[in-house]
């Protein structure tokens, strides 16, 4: 009994250490939605259709809704390319939400570049989540009624 204890807790320690080294310390919470995330200096949507059709529906049926998009980079390049292609990121989810029913009235965009990490840049994951569209969706009294990612909407 003892040495299972000992075995078990000794596996505890070696993968609390290895996800630590991995520097995936985030100030993300449970309650913060899923992110639409992008490879590597690009703004090409790649993920995330489920949730942003749900979006795209929920503003169609909701005309007096209205979201802001925030595009998000790693810290790989300088401030203003950062911050153009975050720009160009928002615009993508943007599009993708107009196509799929929301009026553009509905939709502000703004970047953040990387001036906002979620999480540490040193390690690829890092970037790879840090590079994001974050989402604010108000009501019509303007009442955020979530934010973070599309998970949550």
């Amino acid at each position: 009994m003892a040495r299972t204890f000992a075995k078990l807790a000794a596996s505890l320690f070696f993968i609390s250490n290895l996800l630590f080294s991995q520097g995936l310390t985030t100030t993300a919470t449970k309650e913060d939605w899923e992110e639409i995330n992008f490879e590597f200096n690009s703004a090409i949507l790649s993920d995330g259709y489920p949730s942003l059709l749900r979006v795209a529906e929920l503003l169609n049926k909701n005309p007096d809704y209205k979201v802001r998009l925030t595009g998000n980079t790693d810290w790989v390049g300088s401030h203003p390319y950062n911050d153009k292609l975050g720009r160009n990121r928002a615009n993508a989810v943007r599009q993708f939400l107009e196509k799929y029913g929301a009026r553009p009235s509905q939709i502000t965009i703004d970047t953040k570049g990387e001036a906002s990490p979620k999480v540490d840049n040193k390690t690829r994951e890092g970037r790879f989540m840090n590079r994001r569209v974050e989402m604010a969706v108000m009501d019509g009294t303007g009442k955020v009624i979530g934010a973070g990612g599309v998970g949550d909407t």
